[in-house]
């Protein structure tokens, strides 16, 4: 069940309804929160001349660092399977294909500042 309205000088502070009756009892309805396209509509950002730079990680080197503090290491999976784990290869796949949804992300985030 929603809050009654609170008038002060005809108008509710909660939900802004107005009116001019002095002794009206109604439903609050908060009013509901504006779109993010409506208020760029309204407003439309100026184009900025700011460019954003994000780091560039390497997820490859990363994930390596994480499974090494964990004891996973590329002499302990050949211990236990007695096969080549691949590492050097998947870790430098995991570089490139990181680095380069880095890049992308970092063009279409400056294009959208451009707009």
């Amino acid at each position: 069940m929603s809050d009654l309205c609170k008038f002060i000088n005809g108008r509710c502070e909660t939900c802004g309804y107005e009116t001019d009756l002095p002794s009206l009892v109604r439903n609050c309805k908060p009013p509901r929160p504006i779109s993010p396209k409506k208020i760029l509509k309204q407003n439309p950002m100026p184009k900025s001349k700011i460019r954003l730079i994000l780091p560039k990680i390497m997820l490859g080197d990363l994930v390596e660092k994480v499974l090494t503090f964990f004891g996973i290491t590329k002499d302990r999976i050949y211990r236990l399977t007695r096969k080549e784990c691949n590492c050097p290869a998947r870790q430098q796949w995991l570089n490139e294909w990181w680095l380069n949804k880095t890049i992308r992300l970092e063009i279409w985030i400056n294009s959208m500042l451009k707009r």
